[in-house]
């Protein structure tokens, strides 16, 4: 059943989002929406007739159409966080925040180092690179508080630039005729007329030092600041005046000149958090346009062959007729970040850096409900008729199904807290504000309660996720480790018998076994009053940050080893990330048909479980660990010493007769534990003896018919 939210008005009020992936083929994983840039676009740029798209998280994209398709151009690309692009002839230039320059020489097919990492004698000595530019032969780039370097071999070897240039970050570069600005971020501009040899400041009339960046009207300079608006000069930099009348924000990321279809120009400045102006006058009046763009924010501009592209939060918008009207071109660019997926019945509900988004094609398409919301959204879930968007900055949301806007809630209250987990489980709605325990409602967000037993005083209480099953409900703590209560959230306690790591994630249940994943590993449970025993065999990266199940089968998202797979509870787990773009998993979600995983910088991926299933082969096993004999296994019983019980764990590999006794060091059997027939998967019993200290043996033996399938012992020992 579709969420009542996704239809009626609500539905056709808002964007949906195509992608380029074809429906129906999944033999791996296949990369879908929503869209959402990871990070603002910092830079377009154009070379022999292709476009390229960077940002700060993404990479590099590119089309060869025009825009209306993009394509990932990450190959060789070893940092994703791209702050500036330059082209020099047909050679593509990318400056990184943490990976210095690279270069590419086939228009972005693959990259390569350039600079400090291929020669270490090189003077550029930061490879946090905020600004490049190509200017006649020669490269220039802006490291964060060095200055400007420059190179004359294409960025074979880079050498300081000149004498007089202030040692702060420069942004931003532009050449007037036979002149050289340098926009800095506390220092205002620097103006060169001898190629970058040496420098002096030039900021007469301009009253605000930060500056983002520089555009051509002519023969007027412009320069955006970052608090003092748009300035414009007429003589190559030498004076400035401030051109405002109008302009609603006086934080200008970008500007740019533009043809209007009918004749002439216009000045276009995109700002943060307030729109695009635009003004048809050289900058003496300015008039705000109508674009409704993630957070309201426009990053870059970049004008080729009379088309304005524009770089927001969210993509890329194109105008024809210098800003009048604006289309979406954004096909191919999937590299949001996915912080939580939540499946509704027929939706399914995404919380990424730009905005909460809904699919009812299995996320095919999405549209956006963002209305009053304020992004970006690490939580998302529902319970009954009511969603629920916790963010990072704002507090947490709810919108009802006659709701318009997503409302705010108690726990939006100044300052709000970040959101770290949001759940739903009938009517009752759960949510963690972030270091704060647990809070839940039962009218639908009006009023909130504080979950006695949560929140540990200046230990804190950060709750990263919730799974109920059995009448149950269960809390990952990162630093608490597992929460349990009884009553729908009203009471918790710790059950961390057995735990090696507290900072657990994710929980979920399956069947009934409890699943925690923590930074070590995944623990599992039959019994968390009992105890938690890990299982990790097969499990490539321990550190664990989403689960999900439907019908037996548990998936488990790691931050850089992708997904893994186990249909034995726990037993053996297997990877299964071919197709798969992006090993960085943030969170997973099933419906029984498809798995779905959110990633960091790659949208949302969608793979059939009977592919999975058949990917993975029968039976699902791992390689058995030294000293394993097969399918079955007994664990050593925790703790030990031990007084005065303690916890037997043992696995099984599938349905099998269990024989689990206690002797003494004389080999008289003491107490039988278990003595019948067992379903596949972990089981815990507990032991609390009568006699006194001493060691103690503990035997299992597993029998099919009149077979011994497996047979071991371990030693225990009890301190009175």
């Amino acid at each position: 059943m579709t969420h009542p939210l996704i239809t009626g008005n609500i539905r056709t009020a808002v964007t949906a989002f195509m992608v380029l992936a074809t429906p129906g083929a999944f033999g791996q994983w296949a990369q879908f929406g929503p869209t959402g840039i990871t990070g603002s676009v910092t830079s377009i740029a154009s070379a022999a007739g292709v476009l390229f798209t960077a940002s700060l998280g993404g990479g590099v994209s590119r089309s060869t159409d025009g825009g209306q398709n993009w394509l990932p151009a990450d190959s060789g690309l070893s940092n994703l966080r791209v702050t500036s692009l330059a082209v020099m002839g047909t050679r593509l230039y990318a400056a990184t925040g943490g990976g210095g320059v690279f270069v590419s020489r086939d228009l972005g097919v693959s990259w390569s180092p350039s600079g400090p990492i291929v020669i270490p004698s090189n003077l550029l000595i930061s490879n946090n690179v905020n600004s490049i530019a190509a200017v006649g032969t020669n490269l220039f780039v802006g490291p964060d508080s060095y200055g400007a370097f420059y190179s004359s071999d294409g960025g074979i070897t880079w050498l300081p630039s000149g004498r007089g240039l202030v040692l702060d970050q420069v942004n931003a570069y532009a050449a007037v005729d036979t002149v050289i600005l340098a926009g800095t971020a506390a220092s205002g501009v620097y103006r060169t007329t001898d190629h970058g040899a040496t420098w002096a400041e030039s900021n007469n009339g301009l009253t605000e030092p930060t500056v983002m960046g520089f555009a051509r009207d002519g023969s007027q300079v412009l320069a955006a600041t970052f608090g003092g608006g748009v300035f414009s000069s007429p003589d190559d930099g030498l004076t400035w005046s401030p051109r405002n009348n109008g302009l609603g924000s006086k934080f200008v990321l970008c500007v740019a000149t533009a043809p209007l279809a009918g004749g002439g120009s216009a000045l276009l400045a995109g700002t943060s958090n307030d729109g695009v102006f635009r003004s048809t006058d050289h900058g003496a009046t300015w008039d705000t346009l109508g674009l409704v763009l993630s957070e309201n924010t426009a990053s870059a501009f970049c004008v080729v062959a009379g088309i304005l592209y524009l770089g927001t939060r969210d993509g890329i918008m194109v105008s024809t007729d210098g800003g009048t009207v604006w289309h979406d071109q954004s096909h191919g660019l999937i590299t949001s970040t996915v912080n939580s997926l939540w499946l509704d019945g027929g939706s399914l509900l995404a919380g990424t850096q730009t905005g909460f988004f809904a699919s009812t094609d299995r996320g095919i398409t999405w549209s956006g409900i963002n209305s009053g919301l304020k992004p970006p959204v690490s939580a998302v879930a529902a319970a009954g008729d009511v969603m629920m968007a916790g963010t990072t900055l704002a507090g947490l949301f709810v919108r009802g199904p006659r709701d318009t806007a997503w409302l705010g809630t108690a726990l939006n209250t100044p300052p709000a807290p970040g959101i770290s987990a949001a759940y739903g489980a009938g009517r009752v709605l759960f949510a963690s504000p972030s270091g704060k325990g647990v809070y839940t409602s039962r009218d639908g967000g009006a009023s909130w309660a504080f979950g006695e037993g949560t929140g540990g005083g200046l230990q804190g209480d950060l709750v990263e996720g919730f799974a109920t099953g059995n009448g149950v409900c269960y809390a990952a703590s990162n630093g608490l480790g597992a929460l349990v209560s009884a009553d729908s959230g009203t009471n918790w306690v710790q059950r961390n018998q057995g735990m090696r790591d507290f900072h657990a994630h994710a929980c979920v249940v399956s069947g009934g076994s409890v699943f925690l994943a923590t930074a070590q590993g995944i623990f599992v449970s039959t019994d968390p009053e009992v105890g938690w025993f890990l299982q990790n065999a097969g499990l490539d990266n321990h550190s664990v940050t989403a689960l999900a199940a439907a019908g037996g089968i548990v998936y488990a998202g790691t931050p850089d080893a992708g997904v893994f797979v186990t249909t034995d509870n726990g037993l053996h787990w297997s990877a299964s990330n071919a197709g798969l773009p992006v090993k960085a998993v943030k969170t997973i979600a099933t419906d029984g048909q498809y798995v779905y995983a959110g990633t960091a910088g790659g949208g949302t991926c969608r793979r059939t479980v009977t592919d999975i299933l058949s990917s993975l082969g029968s039976p699902l096993t791992g390689a058995p660990r030294p000293g394993q004999p097969g399918d079955f296994r007994l664990e050593q019983n925790y703790p030990n010493p031990f007084n005065p019980s303690t916890a037997v764990t043992f696995s099984l590999r599938r349905s099998a007769h269990v024989s689990l006794a206690v002797f003494d060091v004389l080999g008289r059997e003491v107490e039988r534990l278990a003595d019948g027939r067992y379903d596949a998967g972990p089981h815990t019993v507990r032991w609390t003896p009568r006699g006194g200290s001493g060691t103690y043996f503990c035997r299992i033996t597993v029998t099919e018919g009149s077979t011994v399938r497996y047979s071991a012992a371990r030693a225990m020992v009890l301190l009175r």
